[in-house]
C-alpha cells in the first residue's frame, strides 16, 4: 500500500531531495503512511499509532513551521495506550510533498482531509507554534471535528509581534539568503535551533543527534526551503486578515481549551499565551518549567498529562451538554402548552 521511504523520496521530490531524505525517529518507523491530498495537491507522510483502530479517541497533533511529526516523538510512547495518536508532516515539510505553493490554507485543507479519511467525530487538536493557529482553523473550518484545542506555545491572536527574525525571513530575496547561508556550515544550522529549548545541552544525546541531522537535512533540501518561506509569508499575512475571526472563536468557544506554555520560551512570551487562555470561557493556561518553545521534546510527561487531562474535560463537557439540554418529554410538554395559550393570545 505505502512504497519505502526511499523510492518514495527519490521518486516524488527528484533525487536532490531523496539525497536528504528523512529518516523517522526509530520507535515510529513501523507508524508511517502516505495519503493522497484532493485535487493533486501533493501527498501527505503522517504517523498514525492505531491504523486500524477507529474506535479509540484521537489526539491530532500538528507541528510548527519548519518542523516534522517527528517533533512529537516522545508524546506517542506515552498517549497512545490510551489513544490513537496521528502526527502529519505538514504539505513541503518532512516526507510529504506539496504541488504548488505552500499556505496556511493548503496545510489547513490537508489536515482537514486526513481527518476525514482516517477519524470519525471530533479529535482532540493540539497544535504546536504555527500549527496552534492552524489548529485553530481547522475547527473554525470544521467545529464538528474539534472536540477541544490544545494551544502549545503559539495560537491568534496574539497580543505580541512575531519575533523580528522571522519578520525579515519574510521579506523578499532575504528569507532565501539567510535559509541558504547554513548550506555548508552544519555547526551553525545546528546552533540556530539553540533559541527554542530552554537548555539544549540538557536534551539526551539521542534527541541532539537526531535533531542536528534534522537541521542539516532541512537546510540542503530545496523542496523544503520552498514550503518554509512559502508559509512563513502565508503565515504573516493569514494572522492578520483573519484576525478578526479568530477572535470572535475565541469569545465564543464552548468547548474545552487548554494552552500550554513553556516557561523559558524565548521566541514567544508566555503572557501571549495567557492572554489567549483568558479569553475562552473555561480556557486554562498551563506553565511547564524547564522547558522552552517545544514543551513537547523537552517535557512531555506534562504535556501528556495536560492533553489526559483535557480529554477529561471533553467527557465532562459533553455530560453537562446532554444534561442541561430539554427532554424530549419536556419539548412536547412545551409544545403542548403553546398550543394552548396561543389561541387565548389571539383572543380567539
Amino acid at each position: 500500500m505505502h512504497p519505502p521511504l526511499e523510492s518514495y523520496n527519490r521518486e516524488i521530490l527528484g533525487a536532490t531531495d531523496a539525497n536528504h531524505a528523512m529518516e523517522a525517529w526509530p520507535a515510529l518507523k513501523a507508524l508511517g503512511r502516505f495519503l493522497e491530498l484532493p485535487f493533486g495537491r501533493g501527498r501527505l507522510f503522517y504517523f498514525d499509532s492505531h491504523p486500524d483502530d477507529r474506535r479509540r479517541r484521537v489526539v491530532f497533533l500538528v507541528h510548527g513551521l519548519g518542523d516534522e511529526g517527528d517533533s512529537f516523538r516522545h508524546l506517542f510512547p506515552l498517549l497512545s495506550g490510551t489513544f490513537r495518536v496521528i502526527a502529519a508532516d505538514l504539505p513541503g515539510f518532512g516526507r510529504s510533498v506539496a504541488k504548488g505553493a505552500v499556505t496556511v490554507r493548503l496545510c489547513v485543507e490537508a489536515l482537514a482531509a486526513l481527518l476525514d479519511a482516517e477519524v470519525d467525530g471530533a479529535a482532540l487538536v493540539a497544535g504546536s507554534s504555527l500549527g496552534a493557529s492552524m489548529a485553530q482553523l481547522l475547527a473554525l473550518r470544521d467545529p464538528e471535528r474539534v472536540g477541544a484545542l490544545l494551544l502549545e506555545d503559539g495560537g491568534s491572536p496574539s497580543p505580541g509581534k512575531p519575533p523580528s527574525s522571522l519578520l525579515s525571513m519574510a521579506l523578499p530575496l532575504v528569507g532565501k539568503r539567510r535559509y541558504e547561508g547554513f548550506k555548508g556550515r552544519d555547526d551553525a544550522a545546528v546552533r540556530s535551533l539553540y533559541p527554542y529549548y530552554a537548555d539544549w545541552a540538557g536534551l539526551p544525546g539521542p534527541d541532539r543527534e537526531f535533531l542536528s541531522k534534522r537541521v542539516v537535512a532541512r537546510v540542503n533540501s530545496p523542496s523544503q526551503e520552498r514550503a518554509y518561506i512559502s508559509l512563513l509569508r502565508s503565515a504573516m499575512f493569514t494572522t492578520v486578515l483573519k484576525s478578526g475571526a479568530f477572535s470572535r472563536q475565541l469569545d465564543s468557544w464552548n468547548k474545552p481549551l487548554t494552552v500550554v506554555w513553556g516557561a523559558g520560551d524565548r521566541v514567544v512570551p508566555a503572557e501571549s499565551g495567557r492572554a489567549i487562555a483568558d479569553r475562552v470561557k473555561g480556557g486554562r493556561f498551563d506553565l511547564v518549567e524547564g522547558a522552552g518553545h517545544l514543551p513537547h521534546q523537552e517535557r512531555p510527561a506534562a504535556v501528556a498529562a495536560t492533553i489526559e487531562e483535557l480529554a477529561a474535560r471533553i467527557d465532562a463537557n459533553f455530560a453537562a451538554r446532554v444534561a442541561s439540554a430539554p427532554s424530549k418529554a419536556s419539548i412536547r410538554n412545551v409544545a403542548v402548552e403553546s398550543e394552548s395559550v396561543g389561541p387565548a393570545r389571539s383572543g380567539k
